[in-house]
């Protein structure tokens, strides 16, 4: 599997792209599935199925991306 592929077998992910020549793997994740604690046991598990993949060479650095946007208008 592609370290894409991976990330987004889990739950609360929306998208994830790998960057750098494959040394990073970025991962949005929904804010109303995955809580601050969730997102960084979703990095830790996904770093370890990567490992296990043994697809890599080198460190690869697993960044989870929770963001809330908010946006509100004066008339």
């Amino acid at each position: 599997k592609h370290y894409e592929e991976i990330a987004n077998d889990y739950e609360g992910v929306t998208e994830s792209f790998a960057v750098h020549a494959g040394k990073e793997l970025r991962i949005m994740v929904e804010t109303d599935i995955i809580s601050d604690l969730d997102a960084y046991k979703l990095a830790k598990a996904i770093a370890k199925d990567i490992e296990k993949s043994g697809e890599y060479s080198g460190i690869m650095k697993i960044h989870v991306f929770r963001e809330t946007h908010v946006i509100e208008y004066a008339k």
